[in-house]
């Protein structure tokens, strides 16, 4: 047999006023708005790269490169050219100025 009554703090309630109150409860809730904290913005993005999970399975061309995971092979790096090689280029061009006519290779 169900209870009619519960016993709270020495007072007696009835189920069905408590069951009431709940669903009035309940009803405001779902009608209560909760205003954004910020503008919200459309997602001008394709659908291909709409959830992390698509752009995790089609990554874009620049995607590696920009986010810095892409390294260009050893050849093209940017490497230091060394002092000599620099002086004997620079004397080999200021010769060549110089004389035009005579060959040096």
């Amino acid at each position: 047999m169900k209870p009619r009554f519960i016993d709270i703090d020495g007072r007696r309630y009835l189920w069905r006023d408590i069951a009431q109150l709940r669903r009035e409860q309940l009803a405001v809730y779902a009608q209560m708005t909760q205003p954004t904290l910020f503008q919200l913005v459309d997602d001008h993005r394709p659908a291909t790269l709409a959830s992390a999970a698509d752009r995790y399975l089609e990554p874009s061309l620049f995607d590696a490169w920009i986010s810095g995971r892409y390294k260009p092979p050893p050849t093209y790096r940017a490497t230091a050219i060394p002092l000599y090689r620099l002086r004997r280029v620079y004397w080999y061009a200021r010769t060549v100025a110089q004389f035009p006519s005579r060959k040096f290779w």
